[in-house]
């Protein structure tokens, strides 16, 4: 579960695959300077596993620079993420 604090500070669980769908839509509207401009970590892939973006507060955290724009996330940039819990969850979609 991902913790969302509200306006009002209250703690409200709610799923990841919930946060994913509706941060999305969000995401898919911002260019690289907004992706870059935000303080967490973002990485969108394609269909295929490919990256597609990778914002400056992920490099900096994992240490990838140059970003791995084109490379398969889960066989050349975080091998470790390619276990069912994640990479499955990837492909259930």
């Amino acid at each position: 579960m991902l913790t969302v604090n509200t306006p009002t500070q209250l703690d409200c669980a709610v799923p990841l695959e919930t946060t994913s769908r509706m941060l999305a839509p969000v995401l898919d509207r911002l260019t690289a300077d907004d992706l870059d401009a935000l303080p967490y970590g973002i990485v969108q892939l394609d269909r295929d596993g490919r990256v597609l973006s990778y914002n400056r507060a992920e490099a900096e955290n994992v240490g990838v620079m140059p970003r791995p724009i084109g490379q398969h996330f889960f066989r050349q940039v975080a091998p470790s993420a390619n276990v069912p819990e994640f990479h499955g969850r990837f492909l259930d979609g």
